[in-house]
């Protein structure tokens, strides 16, 4: 332990007395009354509790290939998507009418992309940021949708501490 007062990187006060601890003591060796974990420490690397993002199923992209309940499958997969963003990142929400446009991909798909990677480097996420390729896009949508699916729940996982 340092001198009375002041603490290194792996220290923290007591709750109760103001002694220098170890981060990770549970019992205070001063005064013997045990320490409570603040919600920072539990959660290192997410902000969010766990179980509040879906889990995007990566298969749903190819569901517009079969007929009747794959159509809807895919969409609701996009919606959660589009929710799932706005949840992560709300100071910078997806624009609402990309919400009701999903076939906007074939031309264009790097918005969703684009706020993922956002989040991975302002929150300092250990996640390989999403590539972008209109070529991709314009050729093999599904295969987009898919990527953006996995990078998706990756995301999730981060920053709900998974």
């Amino acid at each position: 332990m340092t001198e009375s007062g002041t603490k290194a990187y792996d220290e923290k006060f007591c709750g109760s007395c103001g002694e220098v601890i170890k981060q990770a003591a549970e019992i205070c060796p001063k005064c013997g009354v045990r320490q409570t974990q603040s919600p920072s420490v539990t959660r290192q690397s997410g902000s969010i509790p766990r179980g509040t993002l879906p889990r995007l199923s990566p298969i749903s992209a190819y569901g517009t290939f079969f007929c009747g309940f794959g159509i809807y499958w895919t969409l609701a997969s996009w919606f959660q998507l589009c929710a799932g963003v706005n949840k992560m990142n709300p100071e910078e929400k997806l624009v609402p009418w990309f919400w009701f446009v999903p076939f906007y991909n074939w031309f264009y798909f790097s918005v969703p992309i684009t706020q993922l990677n956002k989040i991975i480097a302002a929150r300092n996420l250990n996640v390989l940021p999403g590539t972008e390729s209109i070529i991709i896009n314009l050729l093999f949508p599904f295969i987009t949708w898919h990527r953006s699916f996995k990078l998706f729940n990756y995301v999730a996982d981060a920053l709900e501490g998974n």
